[in-house]
């Protein structure tokens, strides 16, 4: 039992190997073996703004470590803010699960920030101004910290997906920067408020493969234009 809650490491027997699965609070989160959603998360985010150099990017929710390991594989990145609530989740990944996306969290350009994600946001930014300090503003910001804007892991995550923390999300991005939040199920309603605070907002669907069947996992885009 943690601040946060129960959080819980397992490790289970497959043909492959062996697999581990993160548990919050009874809901499953991620395990090692179906990633591809977390790492597509990264390359349609990044994707966005291919051609800059010395990119700066934010992944808010370590999980695992996919997708901040196919960030770090992108041309162009020079830093990356890991900001991650549970700090058994960082020593986990530090520790014991370390290899299972290549030792991610010892990557030189990673700076790792146990917070809530929507108060670092908010902490970067001040609400309604237009832009941040140019050596604070992210070229990407991609967010995974729970299942979803309808399917919360924990209930203050709540105000990442409304409007002041959209906004905040915005404001913490360079002009021509780009969001991706990743969800289990679609939701229109996030999908509706995040094209308000951007102009611009787009729901993409990916199918992967899990226990024999496929699964859609839905991602959430959009730029910050002006």
């Amino acid at each position: 039992m943690t601040a946060e809650g129960e959080w819980a490491l397992r490790q289970r027997w497959a043909p492959d190997g062996p697999v581990w699965e993160i548990i919050a609070n009874g809901v499953f989160l991620i395990d090692s073996v179906a990633t591809a959603s977390e790492r597509a998360l990264a390359r349609l985010a990044l994707a966005s703004v291919a051609g800059r150099s010395r990119l700066r990017v934010l992944v808010g929710g370590l999980g695992l470590g996919f997708t901040a390991r196919t960030v770090l594989d992108t041309n162009g990145v020079a830093a990356v803010d890991i900001v991650e609530v549970e700090p058994r989740l960082v020593d986990w990944v530090r520790g014991p699960v370390a290899h299972v996306a290549g030792h991610v969290l010892a990557d030189a350009r990673v700076r790792v920030i146990v917070a809530d994600v929507a108060d670092h946001l908010a902490g970067a930014t001040n609400v309604g101004a237009d832009s941040v300090g140019a050596d604070t503003a992210y070229d990407a910001i991609l967010l995974d910290v729970d299942n979803g804007p309808d399917w919360l892991v924990r209930d203050a995550n709540r105000e990442i997906y409304g409007s002041d923390g959209l906004k905040n999300l915005r404001a913490a991005l360079r002009p021509g920067g780009s969001a991706a939040v990743w969800a289990a199920d679609p939701s229109p309603g996030f999908l509706r408020r995040l094209d308000d605070v951007f102009g611009n907002a787009r729901e993409l669907c990916h199918t992967l493969r899990r226990a024999g069947r496929d699964i859609d996992a839905f991602i959430y885009i959009a730029e910050r234009r002006s």
